[in-house]
């Protein structure tokens, strides 16, 4: 089980997801490195099971149908690809859902710019 969370609620509210939807993002935001990659063409996917997803989520997800149709709704919105392979659910981020933890932010919007446009009271100087 998860003890974080890394939810973006900015995100949430501007693609009209869930705090549940939300926390299953971020889990398929970091499945590099912890799922089996599957190679489809030229994109790679992750094998993520509805039940990983509940042992991993539980204070979002206690039911397959639950977490099967939160990525459904993901993949309608343009923020994951979905593809099943027999009984495997094969999910990758899609460039709108890579954005999650960086475009849109205070830290992935931010730059420091140069000498002139920083006050002499600047920590970087």
């Amino acid at each position: 089980m998860r003890y974080t969370h890394s939810i973006n609620a900015v995100k949430c509210l501007e693609w009209d997801i869930s705090l549940a939807q939300g926390a299953l993002i971020d889990l398929i935001n970091q499945a590099s490195s912890w799922a089996k990659p599957h190679v489809i063409g030229d994109e790679v996917y992750y094998w993520i099971s509805r039940n990983k997803i509940i042992d991993e989520i539980p204070v979002a997800y206690s039911k397959a149908d639950t977490v099967y149709r939160s990525i459904k709704s993901l993949a309608e919105k343009g923020i994951i690809n979905h593809v099943k392979s027999g009984k495997r659910d094969l999910i990758n981020l899609t460039e709108k859902g890579k954005s999650w933890n960086v475009k849109g932010t205070d830290i992935g919007d931010a730059k420091l710019g140069n000498k002139s446009e920083l006050g002499q009271n600047s920590e970087i100087n």
